[in-house]
């Protein structure tokens, strides 16, 4: 998610698709966490630049675009972050 609005803002006649009566916004006091993406950056496999389920593991060869790899990472899409920029980002163990 990404915030577009700043701070005072108003909010009127709410509409977007798929939104119902029964859709509200959220309102925090601090900052949005927008900072937690994918930073572009590959390692030497190809791998982590942008979110896939593919396998860490080097004999694990990236699929072609709109292919699903044949060994995923069991912790699900990962891609390679800024340090520091995600609540649950973990350290690489292949490529520190």
């Amino acid at each position: 998610w990404h915030c577009v609005a700043g701070r005072p803002c108003n909010i009127s006649g709410l509409q977007g698709v798929g939104l119902t009566g029964k859709d509200r916004v959220l309102v925090r006091p601090d900052a949005c966490p927008g900072i937690c993406k994918c930073n572009g950056k590959e390692d030497a496999y190809r791998k982590g630049g942008q979110c896939s389920p593919v396998s860490h593991d080097p004999a694990v060869i990236v699929p072609l675009p709109g292919e699903r790899p044949d060994r995923q990472d069991p912790l699900g899409e990962w891609c390679y972050v800024d340090a520091g920029a995600c609540a649950d980002g973990v350290k690489s163990k292949l490529f520190p």
